[in-house]
Formats: C-alpha cells, sequence, structure tokens
C-alpha cells in the first residue's frame, strides 16, 4: 500500500519534469518574436490555470467564496511585497537585471501554485488510506494523471521563458525541478494532517491563484507584446494557451 501512495502521489511531479525538458528541444539565441510567443502561451496557461485549478476547486471546496476571495486579494498583496523584497534583494547585485527579477516572480508563482496542487493530492489519498479499497486507489491515481497532463505545460512555462533568455539548459532543467518537487512534500504533509488540511486547503489553493494572476497581469501580458506590431496574433496566441489549460483542466479536473 505504501509503495501505491508514494507512486500516486510522484505522478504529479513526473508531469512537470516533462514540461520542464521541454528546453532540450529549444535552440539557442531566441529571437525576440520567439520570446513574445513564449510569453503569451504561458500568460494563457497561468491565468486558465489560476481559474480551473485553483479558484473553482477552492470555492467547491468551500461552498461558499470568503476564503476565496481573501485567499486571491492575499496572494496577490503578497506577491506586490515579494516583488518589491526580490528587487531590492537584486539591486545589491552587480548582475542585477530586470529580467532576473521577472524570472525569479513567476518562479515563485508557479512553485506557489504546486504547493496546495500536491496538498489536493495528497488528500485524496489521505481519504482512500481512511478506507481502502481497489476502486479508490483507482480514482486516486486516475486524479494524479489528469494532474499531472495539466503539469506538463506548466512545467513547460517555467523553463522555457529562461531559455528565452538563453540560460543554460541544465540550471534552467533544476529550476523546473525544483518547482515541483513541492508536490509530493506538499501531498506528504496533506496526508500526514488531512484534517487540519481540509479547512485550509481552499485558502491555500485560492493564495496560489492570486500569485500567479499577479504574475500574469504584471509581467507576461506586458512582455508579449513587447516590439510586436502583430498585436492581435499575440493576443490569439495567449487565447490559445488559456484554452488549451482550461481544455486539460476540464478532461483530466
Amino acid at each position: 500500500m505504501f509503495l501505491k501512495v508514494l507512486t500516486g502521489i510522484m505522478i504529479p511531479f513526473i508531469g512537470t519534469m516533462s514540461g520542464s525538458s521541454a528546453i532540450f528541444l529549444i535552440k539557442k539565441d531566441v529571437s525576440v518574436k520567439i520570446k513574445n510567443i513564449l510569453s503569451a502561451l504561458a500568460g494563457g496557461i497561468m491565468l486558465a490555470a489560476s481559474v480551473w485549478s485553483l479558484i473553482l476547486p477552492s470555492v467547491e471546496a468551500e461552498e461558499g467564496v470568503l476564503q476565496t476571495v481573501s485567499g486571491v486579494l492575499t496572494g496577490v498583496a503578497s506577491m506586490i511585497w515579494a516583488d518589491r523584497a526580490v528587487d531590492r534583494a537584486l539591486s545589491r547585485c552587480e548582475k542585477y537585471t530586470l529580467y532576473a527579477r521577472k524570472t525569479l516572480m513567476q518562479l515563485i508563482a508557479v512553485t506557489v501554485h504546486n504547493i496546495p496542487e500536491g496538498m489536493a493530492v495528497g488528500m485524496v489519498f489521505a481519504s482512500v488510506l481512511a478506507g481502502a479499497t481497489e476502486g479508490d486507489f483507482s480514482s486516486a491515481f486516475l486524479l494524479s494523471l489528469g494532474i499531472a497532463a495539466q503539469n506538463i505545460p506548466e512545467g513547460a512555462i517555467v523553463t522555457m521563458p529562461l531559455m528565452a533568455e538563453n540560460a543554460d539548459r541544465r540550471k534552467t532543467f533544476l529550476w523546473g525541478f525544483a518547482s515541483g518537487i513541492v508536490e509530493p512534500l506538499g501531498a506528504i504533509i496533506a496526508i500526514l494532517a488531512a484534517e487540519f488540511m481540509s479547512v485550509i486547503l481552499p485558502f491555500f489553493m485560492s493564495f496560489a491563484a492570486g500569485a500567479m494572476i499577479y504574475v500574469v497581469t504584471e509581467q507576461l501580458i506586458p512582455d508579449m507584446y513587447e516590439k510586436t506590431k502583430r498585436k492581435g496574433s499575440i493576443t490569439l496566441l495567449f487565447s490559445v494557451g488559456f484554452l488549451l489549460m482550461m481544455s486539460l483542466d476540464v478532461i483530466f479536473g
């Protein structure tokens, strides 16, 4: 039983790693046009993930909107504070760049998003362990597989913008690894403290949504229109990313 649960909570992490490995398919010296495309797709994916993967499940779990609203607002406010703190910290470094700040903020947002997602998986396996049957395990594994499918584009949005700035591939992949490893850790915490986590999980999910919304509006949307006259095409790509992530959430959610 232990091996089954361990396998189940690791599956979403494998999905994140699969998406992060997309950097090995991208050539170096990426043009501004490609940067615009990557930012547009990443923005659409993150916005859809914040709604379908986090806000809507938070509302359903709470059966109300109070925790969800407060969580989103707290998430946005926290990212504003973190953005300023990161800016002050990096300004002391000689190699400080605006891109370094943007990259770090995006990594923080995706990592924060993965924590409650991992906790949600842990909650499902905790309920299975309370009265485990073969059918319950099958349902839990299907949920993990669904989240893994959603995590593939999410893993890509951590690493692909880094590669757009010609970062080292191996180091970039490690950033993707760091953003994904919090999922099984969150699942383990949820299993060990299932009763307590069921109360606060809606808030954590909406908090993560607020963090992602901040990054999309503050960084990715401005970036995707930088130095381009084809704003209509970029908006269309943003919509494609949004619809892709929405479809995965609806199909596997």
